[in-house]
C-alpha cells in the first residue's frame, strides 16, 4: 500500500500488509504526522489494485457551498459528476435521494486546499426509479441542493392508454408515460386520417406521466379513433372505438 498526499506526492515507503487465509487484512495509520487535507491510499497485489481517499484535520461548517452537476437529464445506470467550490480543507456531506425521497447513497466529500471539490462517485442505480433526483451537499449549517430528471432507456417514444370502448358523450381519459419531462401535444384522428381535434396539451409531472381528458361530442360518428401524442424528440398512439349510448 502507498499513501499519496495532497499535493501528489507519495508519504513514505511502501507498507506491506499481511493477508490472512480468508484474503482480509488491516493496517492501521498513524496520523499524527498527516498536514490537514485529503489523501489516497492505494491498495496494489499483483496486476489489481483499489484506491479510496480519506481526510485529516478537516473541518465542518464549510461556508457558503456552490455545486453543480454536468447534465440535467441522467439514463438509470449513469454515474453523476459533482463540481463545487467551498472554503478550503472542509468536509462535507452528499446524500442522493431517488423521486420517492428513498436514500440511495451517502458519502463523504471534502474540499482541497483551494477549496474545490469534485465527486464521481454517485450513481443511479440499473433499476433506478425514474422521475425528479435530488443531491443535496451539505457541511455544518450550509447546503446545496441539485436537482435533475432521471429517464429509462427501457421507454421507447411514449406510452399512451385509453379505455378500449367510450360512448358518445362521455369523457376518454387519456394517461401518457414519456421518457423524460416534456410538453406532449395530443392529436385525434379518424381511421382515415381526418384531424378530429388537435387542441389538447399536458405537461409530464417529474415521474414523465400525464393525464388529460377530452369529451366526445354526443354526435360522434361510431367508430374507430387514433390518439397520437408527441413532443419534440419522441411519439406514441392508441385507438379507441366510439359506441352508442
Amino acid at each position: 500500500m502507498i499513501i499519496i498526499t495532497p499535493a501528489g506526492n507519495i508519504l513514505g515507503n511502501d507498507i506491506i500488509i499481511q493477508l490472512r487465509a480468508d484474503g482480509k487484512g488491516e493496517h492501521n495509520l498513524e496520523l499524527e504526522s498527516f498536514a490537514s487535507g485529503i489523501y489516497t491510499a492505494v491498495v496494489k497485489k499483483g496486476n489489481s489494485q483499489h484506491s479510496e481517499t480519506f481526510s485529516v484535520g478537516l473541518q465542518t461548517g464549510s461556508g457558503s457551498i456552490e455545486a453543480q452537476i454536468t447534465q440535467t437529464e441522467y439514463q438509470v445506470g449513469e454515474r453523476i459528476l459533482v463540481l463545487g467550490n467551498t472554503n478550503p480543507n472542509s468536509l462535507l456531506e452528499g446524500v442522493l435521494t431517488d423521486p420517492n425521497g428513498i436514500e440511495i447513497k451517502r458519502l463523504e466529500i471534502a474540499s482541497n486546499n483551494v477549496g474545490i471539490f469534485t465527486e464521481e462517485r454517485f450513481k443511479i442505480p440499473v433499476k433506478g426509479t425514474i422521475g425528479l433526483w435530488e443531491i443535496v451537499i451539505s457541511s455544518g449549517p450550509n447546503a446545496k441542493s441539485i436537482e435533475f430528471n432521471v429517464f429509462s432507456t427501457d421507454i421507447h417514444g411514449m406510452i399512451v392508454t385509453v379505455p378500449e370502448k367510450v360512448k358518445q358523450g362521455d369523457l376518454i381519459k387519456i394517461s401518457i408515460t414519456a421518457s423524460h419531462k416534456t410538453l406532449v401535444e395530443i392529436e385525434i384522428v379518424d381511421e382515415s386520417g381526418n384531424t378530429i381535434d388537435n387542441t389538447l396539451t399536458c405537461n409530464t409531472t417529474k415521474e414523465f406521466i400525464c393525464e388529460t381528458f377530452w369529451p366526445v361530442p354526443k354526435d360522434m360518428a361510431l367508430g374507430k379513433y387514433i390518439i397520437k401524442v408527441n413532443d419534440a424528440i419522441s411519439s406514441g398512439q392508441t385507438t379507441v372505438e366510439i359506441i352508442s349510448n
